[in-house]
This record gives structure tokens, C-alpha cells and sequence, in this order.
């Protein structure tokens, strides 16, 4: 039988409070909304993750922007104009939110087109 997976209320709460789809708030500023240390948040959020990891990771406000932006196919240049940040900085976030393991829908890659030329008749083993 399955462990069951069950989050306390404060940790559902510090979830609500930290997670970019809700709140958004820094571990400090959750701290402070719930009286407690920053460190206790963090404590709270690593057991949340135990029991819901589907919820994670966690994105900063300026984290999840840039990640919406890019995931819409918009350019790093372009979203470092809109978030009036430097390209770099833009670059930065996308390395560290793939670090933390998050996927882009647009990956920049182009697919790859099989094309034909005579080269490849001596690969042919079978005609029909």
C-alpha cells in the first residue's frame, strides 16, 4: 500500500505564501506574515516538497516573469527591455531555472529535416 502524502497546515500555508503561483513571497517575507524564522519556512517548504514534489520548484516573482516570457517565444532581448533588466542578467535566470529543473516549451532548436540527395543510394540496401 502507497506512503500517504500529507502536508500540515503550515506547511500548506508557507507553500502558499513561497509558491509563484500563488503569493510569491520571498522565504523572509512569508517569515515575517507567519511569525516564525525564515529558516523554519525552509524547513516547512522541504517537507512540502516531500509530501507534493509535483509543486515544485519553487520560482521567484522575477524567475517565474522571465520564464513565462520565454516560454511564450519571446526573445531574451526582448525580455530584458520589457523586465528593464540586461541580457545577461535574462541569460543568468534561464540557466538557473533549468538548474532547478524546469522546461521550456519553446526549446530553440530547430527540428531536423531529412532531406535526400544521391549519397544516400549506396546506404539503400533494398529497393522496391
Amino acid at each position: 500500500m502507497p506512503e500517504e502524502r500529507v502536508m500540515t497546515e503550515k506547511q500548506k500555508q508557507a507553500l502558499r505564501l513561497c509558491h509563484h503561483d500563488f503569493e510569491g513571497l520571498t522565504r523572509e517575507e512569508a517569515a515575517e506574515k507567519m511569525g516564525i524564522t525564515s529558516r523554519a519556512i525552509g524547513f516547512l517548504l522541504e517537507a512540502a516538497e516531500k509530501a507534493a514534489p509535483q509543486l515544485f520548484p519553487i520560482l521567484t516573482k522575477s524567475e517565474n516573469e522571465i520564464y513565462k516570457l520565454y516560454d511564450e517565444n519571446i526573445s531574451v532581448e526582448e525580455i530584458a527591455i520589457l523586465i528593464q533588466k540586461s541580457p545577461d542578467a535574462v541569460y543568468s535566470t534561464l540557466k538557473r531555472l533549468k538548474e532547478k529543473g524546469m522546461i521550456f516549451g519553446n526549446i530553440n532548436t530547430k527540428p531536423e529535416i531529412i532531406q535526400y540527395n544521391k549519397g544516400m543510394d549506396k546506404q539503400i540496401k533494398r529497393k522496391f
